[in-house]
């Protein structure tokens, strides 16, 4: 394949299984394509196999977007097998939202993320992996060093699952954005496991973690945790609408709220998306 260009987006075309194994044969040797985008095209396990021989030997893909396919757990058993193979892959980015994967699949990415050097941001929303498919997912995590976000939201995660997180979030010193929101089965206990588990840890800076059991004292913990985080990370904290934005996300279940947290510090609205908001409420927390 002799392209000049460095995206190909396929979203909704709904490609054929001749088309698609002709395309991924020419970017077996192309050296120019750095995003490939195959969003909804129904793609199954067996022309999932098409991609991960072409992720074998293709060492220029940066990006790669499978969200919305029916790779489901054999698709993933082909795919993972192309990060045994190629030690010298550049991919960076793998979204696989919404591919039916479940837990038997998830156990491919725990191995992907156990073995990869590469990948810096992995997408696994909606899959409906439970917390067996977590455990998995969270064994890699616990000895991966390069990623740095993954999204599991809603993946049908529960109290057991809550706490394989909290593991994997003491022991991983990389990953610096957990996104979690719409599991809404964890427990009071798993959401105090995590919370436990960031106050060890050295490296997150943001957390989506909505959920009903998430109460204030330990949504103040967490913030306490992120904002000591990013201070480590950038020598300092950054008191703008958009940090505070991206360290926690509760903002839906205390907007309009008044609280008097254990320390006595006095906040009111905690409402993130308002910069004046943010402002204050930044302030009262940092003295």
């Amino acid at each position: 394949m002799n392209l000049d260009v460095k995206k190909l987006d396929f979203t909704r075309v709904y490609i054929r299984c001749h088309e698609l194994k002709d395309l991924c044969e020419g970017l077996k040797t192309n050296k120019t394509v750095t995003c490939l985008n195959l969003k909804q095209n129904d793609i199954n396990a067996n022309q999932a196999k098409d991609i991960s021989d072409m992720l074998s030997v293709n060492n220029t893909i940066y990006v790669i977007n499978l969200a919305g396919n029916c790779i489901l757990m054999d698709g993933m058993k082909y795919i993972s097998t192309a990060f045994f193979v190629n030690m010298n892959m550049t991919l960076r980015t793998l979204d696989l939202r919404g591919n039916s994967i479940r837990k038997e699949g998830a156990k491919y990415i725990g191995d992907i993320l156990s073995v990869n050097k590469t990948l810096v941001y992995i997408n696994i929303q909606n899959n409906s992996i439970g917390d067996e498919g977590v455990k998995y997912i969270s064994d890699g995590l616990s000895i991966n060093d390069t990623l740095y976000r993954i999204n599991m939201r809603r993946n049908d995660i529960y109290h057991q699952g809550a706490i394989h997180i909290a593991n994997a979030i003491i022991a991983n010193k990389r990953l610096a954005i957990l996104e979690m929101s719409n599991n809404y089965y964890i427990s009071i206990t798993g959401i105090k496991c995590i919370k436990d588990a960031i106050a060890i840890n050295k490296t997150l800076i943001r957390v989506d973690l909505y959920s009903d059991n998430v109460q204030l004292d330990f949504a103040f913990s967490i913030l306490t945790s992120l904002i000591r985080n990013e201070k480590h990370r950038f020598d300092k904290i950054k008191q703008n609408a958009i940090a505070l934005k991206c360290l926690v996300n509760f903002q839906r279940r205390f907007r309009e709220r008044q609280y008097v947290p254990p320390n006595g510090m006095y906040v009111r609205k905690w409402a993130v998306e308002h910069d004046a908001d943010q402002q204050t409420m930044f302030k009262k927390f940092k003295k």
